[in-house]
């Protein structure tokens, strides 16, 4: 299988994940969900330094999963230069490596 994800670490975040819907929703599936043990969506926009009021309004807003919302934040508006290989980094910090091994095995 063609790994799509290991070519593109230094690419950006707006190029890779929030113009691939459906990678997208596969990232929401594994981050929009909340437990006291699994970090989530919430742990990584923290690690990102994404500001507090914005976090809040993600999690209020219904529409879209907070993942995406989050993501597209990233890419439009707090840090459109984030690389792939940086979110890996971050992911790293909350212990996300099952988020890691999927982004590496580029489903």
């Amino acid at each position: 299988m063609f790994n799509f994800f290991s070519l593109v670490t230094d690419q950006l975040i707006s190029e890779v994940v929030t113009d691939n819907s459906l990678f997208l929703e596969k990232l929401s599936k594994y981050l929009d969900r909340e437990s006291r043990v699994i970090q989530c969506w919430k742990h990584l926009a923290y690690v990102l330094s994404v500001p507090t009021e914005e976090r809040n309004r993600f999690d209020a807003y219904t529409e879209h999963s907070p993942t995406e919302d989050l993501f597209n934040y990233l890419s439009d508006i707090w840090n459109p230069d984030l690389t792939v290989k940086e979110l890996k980094e971050k992911l790293k910090l909350i212990h996300r490596n099952d988020v890691i091994a999927d982004i590496e095995k580029g489903s």
